[in-house]
């Protein structure tokens, strides 16, 4: 089956995913989504390493009083000014990035979805989701194709949880919204998705 898009949503597409060599889906459990443990293993520690070196040249160049120092320069100069802007842009960008790494963190189970983003908290819940609904994967000459994704709605239509196919458990998290909308058919908003909520039925 295809939507007017032409693009699929039978059990060809279900079952080129990885880990559904079985046609089988999982039994529903909870699922948590992270940052790739590449980006926490590897990245965190190189962008802690980069920030720390630049706050030690910023910290030589305010003890010192010399706003060039770090540079072997003396005092405030175009050059110096520019580096200046460079290096604080970059450690705030560095530190920014390590802070959303962190602190991103899904929750999915079969009655809750929940976000962990920086300070703020949300989600919803299996009687409180306002829909369902699978967006196909889609390509551009900026952005290459990007992966197929569920996503939780509000009620009032604002996205709650996103989860795309590259997802380590995109198969747990199917087999976790199978039961939503089992639990609430209504909860599909449009043919595209409840298509591939039958499909997901034969498996």
């Amino acid at each position: 089956m295809a939507d007017e898009r032409g693009a699929p949503t039978d059990s060809r597409e279900i079952r080129g995913w990885e880990g559904f060599e079985s046609g089988r889906l999982p039994e529903p459990r909870p699922v948590n989504v992270h940052a790739p443990w590449l980006f926490i293993l590897l990245g965190v520690p190189l962008l802690a390493g980069l920030s720390y070196g630049l706050m030690q040249s910023i910290w030589m160049a305010i003890s010192s009083g010399n706003p060039g120092e770090p540079l072997g320069d003396e005092g405030w100069s175009v050059y110096v000014a520019f580096a200046w802007v460079v290096a604080l842009t970059l450690l705030v960008m560095m530190l920014g990035s390590i802070a959303v790494i962190l602190s991103f963190w899904q929750r999915l189970t079969t009655e809750r979805a929940s976000l962990w983003f920086l300070l703020k908290r949300s989600g919803t819940t299996l009687t409180e989701a306002g829909g369902i609904e699978y967006q196909q994967p889609t390509s551009s000459v900026a952005f290459g194709r990007t992966p197929a994704r569920l996503v939780i709605l509000n009620k009032y239509g604002g996205i709650e949880a996103s989860y795309s196919t590259r997802e380590v458990r995109w198969l747990q998290v199917l087999s976790n919204l199978r039961e939503w909308v089992r639990a609430r058919p209504e909860l599909p908003t449009d043919d595209v998705t409840r298509d591939f909520f039958d499909e997901l039925e034969k498996h």
